[in-house]
This record gives C-alpha cells, sequence and structure tokens, in this order.
C-alpha cells in the first residue's frame, strides 16, 4: 500500500513548511490541547489535590504545562492560519514561562515568588481554543475536504507494500 491510496482529509496548509495537515490530525491537536489546559485546570482548582499537598513526586501542574507548551508548539507548526498559528505561539511562549516558574517554586517553595493563578489561566485558554475546536467553519472545511481529492503525491518508495 502506498500513501496516497490512504483516505485523508485535507484541511489546512502548514505555513512554515508548506505541506498539508490532515483535518483528523488538527481536531486532535486542538482537543489535546483542550484536555491539557482542562486537567491543568482541575488540578490547580482543587486543594485537596495530592500533588498540591506535599512531596509526593507528582508535580502536575508543571507536567500539564509543559504539555501545553509542546503541543502548542507542535500544533503551530501544523496550523495554517496565521492569527491561529501566532496564538499558538502566544499560549506556547507563556506556557513554557509558567512552567518555568513552577519549576522554581518546586525546587524552592520558600524563594521563589510563589506561581501564577492557573486556574484562570488555564480557563482563558481553554475558552479561546474551544472556539477554533468548536467553530462552524472546521466543520465545513471537513465537509469540503471529503468531497475534494486526495493529492497525489509524487511517486516513492512511501509506505509500500513488496
Amino acid at each position: 500500500m502506498r500513501i496516497v491510496d490512504l483516505p485523508l482529509n485535507w484541511a489546512t496548509m502548514g505555513a512554515a513548511t508548506g505541506q498539508r495537515t490532515p483535518m483528523a490530525m488538527m481536531e486532535w491537536q486542538y482537543r489535546t490541547l483542550i484536555a491539557e489546559l482542562q486537567l491543568l485546570q482541575g488540578h490547580a482548582a482543587d486543594p485537596s489535590c495530592p500533588c498540591a499537598l506535599g512531596d509526593i513526586g507528582e508535580y502536575c501542574h508543571a507536567k500539564h504545562l509543559l504539555s501545553v507548551a509542546a503541543l502548542a508548539m507542535e500544533t503551530e507548526a501544523m496550523e495554517g492560519d496565521k492569527d491561529r498559528g501566532n496564538m499558538l505561539i502566544a499560549l506556547g511562549d507563556e506556557a513554557t514561562g509558567l512552567h518555568e516558574e513552577m519549576r522554581r517554586f518546586v525546587q524552592d517553595p520558600e524563594g521563589s515568588k510563589g506561581h501564577a493563578d492557573l486556574v484562570e489561566w488555564s480557563r482563558a485558554w481553554r475558552k479561546r481554543l474551544e472556539k477554533v475546536y468548536y467553530a462552524p467553519e472546521w466543520l465545513k472545511a471537513e465537509a469540503h475536504a471529503e468531497q475534494q481529492q486526495v493529492p497525489v503525491l509524487p511517486e516513492g518508495p512511501f509506505l509500500e507494500d513488496e
């Protein structure tokens, strides 16, 4: 089987690479970002969360911030819309900064400045991403992509069965 035989829905054009990203991949990226932000919000909002009660070796806030930063950067590279790409860059930068702040806090709770209000931060970003993920334009783009032919890639040894 060659990659050209796979049923893909092309939805966006990656601005940096000029490659098309399947709609299903973009949906997964945004859904996963929203889920990470929701998990972070839940951990930060619940004072009974064990990771906030002591040194149990679980660094939920820092861990989810790192995931958000990595996913935002990865998604930006696939995003064909410049405004959404810039939004993802801002999210990645902020999450990276907050991760480092949280890391310093974990390493030295007494000497650090504390940490940001992660409940409000994660909620605000989740709401912004939900506007993209649940947008009717995405549904239209998916329906349009399903009607289009899958672009034919150049001949080559792309996942061919012998």
